[in-house]
């Protein structure tokens, strides 16, 4: 299994499936989390907390804000004070 960075999203691959991405768009210099999703099969091995952790990862290095549309993005910034940083309100 690997994470692999595109232009607007981040995949995990296993072997040559795509099992989990998540997208965003980038609007006045932020970045608009607009999808979080992880294939059945994987679900509840923690691979979407990870895909957050590496959208963070990359939203610091830019130096840019986060604007989390997608409703698990919210709701795991609301809930952990480890992204109060990039967190464009």
């Amino acid at each position: 299994m690997e994470f692999v960075n595109e232009a607007n999203r981040i995949v995990i691959v296993e072997g040559k499936q795509e099992i989990g991405e998540i997208t965003w768009a980038k609007e006045d210099g932020a970045m608009v989390i607009n999808h979080t999703g992880v294939d059945t099969a994987h679900q509840g091995k923690g691979l979407a907390a990870q895909l957050v952790d590496r959208a963070v990862d990359f939203a610091r290095s830019e130096g840019i804000k986060i604007v989390p549309i997608c409703p698990y993005v919210k709701a795991k910034f609301e809930k952990d004070e480890k992204y109060q940083d990039v967190w464009k309100r």
